[in-house]
């Protein structure tokens, strides 16, 4: 699926604007995995500008590091589901559609955090970090810098970020750079690895393989690195609780997960909530079906001269007030005043069967 004049933008765990991005064109790459419709993007001929940085960048390519989940409206919304999908999805929420897209997004999160944090620990102890092309040439990039801080390598002092391109015949060109910052990338081909861009921004490389020729230019992208720092492989096999838990237990992972974690507790809490009043609704309504029968039975045979048309109205009457108090119940339940919510919903019930006794005792009495 091909797209034009794209704009898009990448939103927080908060729904905050973080990237704005417009595109001369985009490609849509549609996946099918388990159960779910899966959209990756290719945006081309792009301006994005960072709300965070205040930078604004045009670049040829962006590819953003996750898919894209497209909700099912028949699988993912409560209200189609059956009785049984309800009782699964409160016993099993990590099947849900909702949650698994938040779990995926949390364990992103925690291997880009972990991996981040291995390349600054690296880069603090010994000044050098390793990363390897992910592509068929695999060549190796040595970053020399002081620390990685805010997705950038950082130099102790004023000079350069310096990179050394490295082939399988030694050192190709070397690269000094004023700023290398990072952007993370999916592999498509891994779910479990993590993929950088480096943006040079006014360079200058050596090519130690052309007598020390140099040219100095103004941006450059290395795209598709893979750091030597593996992270955490088995993130994305945890269940929601192992991996909050993981997630709550990391001081250091937790200042920057606490908002996906705390978007997926929510998710789950809501999905809880919602499945709740809506099996409590059913049941509801399922005792109102009968109720309404044997009351507008007992007063067809109470009052015999009645027109039917007055029957039908004396027992619907009561009937729709029963509807309408079953459906507030179940907002109050959904919205977590389930005590309330619950007495409310059956309150309707319990005044249906308090006429078909009145009705049946006047009935009886005659």
């Amino acid at each position: 699926l091909r797209l034009v004049k794209v704009a898009a933008v990448e939103l927080d765990a908060d729904r905050r604007v973080v990237t704005d991005i417009t595109a001369k064109q985009a490609v849509i790459d549609i996946y099918r995995r388990d159960g779910q419709t899966l959209l990756k993007l290719i945006m081309s001929d792009t301006v994005m500008y960072n709300r965070d940085t205040g930078q604004l960048a045009a670049t040829p390519e962006i590819v953003p590091n996750r898919a894209i989940a497209v909700p099912d409206l028949f699988r993912d919304d409560p209200r189609f589901m059956t009785r049984g999908e309800l009782l699964e999805a409160r016993r099993n929420p990590d099947r849900f559609g909702p949650v698994q897209q938040l779990r995926r997004e949390l364990a992103d999160a925690m291997r880009e955090a972990e991996t981040w944090d291995a390349i600054d620990a690296a880069l603090r102890e010994t000044g050098r970090a390793t990363f390897v092309e992910a592509t068929p040439a695999a060549r190796t990039y040595v970053v020399e810098a002081g620390r990685l801080r805010a997705g950038a390598f950082m130099r102790r002092d004023a000079s350069p970020v310096r990179i050394t391109q490295i082939g399988p015949d030694g050192p190709l060109r070397i690269i000094e750079a004023d700023s290398v910052e990072i952007a993370v990338r999916e592999i498509p081909t891994a779910r479990d690895e993590i993929a950088f861009d480096f943006v040079l921004l006014n360079y200058r490389i050596t090519e130690t393989s052309v007598d020390g020729a140099t040219n100095v230019r103004a941006r450059k992208v290395i795209p598709n690195l893979r750091s030597e720092f593996a992270p955490s492989s088995d993130l994305a096999d945890l269940g929601t609780a192992e991996l909050l838990e993981r997630a709550d237990a990391a001081p250091a992972l937790r200042g920057r997960t606490e908002g996906r974690a705390a978007a997926l507790r929510s998710r789950i809490d809501e999905l809880l909530r919602d499945t709740r009043g809506r099996l409590w609704k059913r049941y509801a309504l399922a005792a109102t079906a009968p109720l309404l029968l044997m009351l507008g039975a007992i007063l067809a045979v109470w009052r015999r001269e009645s027109l039917p048309l007055t029957i039908y109205f004396l027992a619907f009457a009561p009937s729709i007030s029963d509807i309408l108090l079953i459906s507030g119940g179940e907002q109050m339940v959904r919205h977590g005043s389930v005590v309330t919510g619950a007495m409310v919903m059956w309150s309707g019930n319990a005044l249906m069967f308090g006429l078909i006794v009145f009705a049946f005792l006047r009935l009886r009495r005659n």
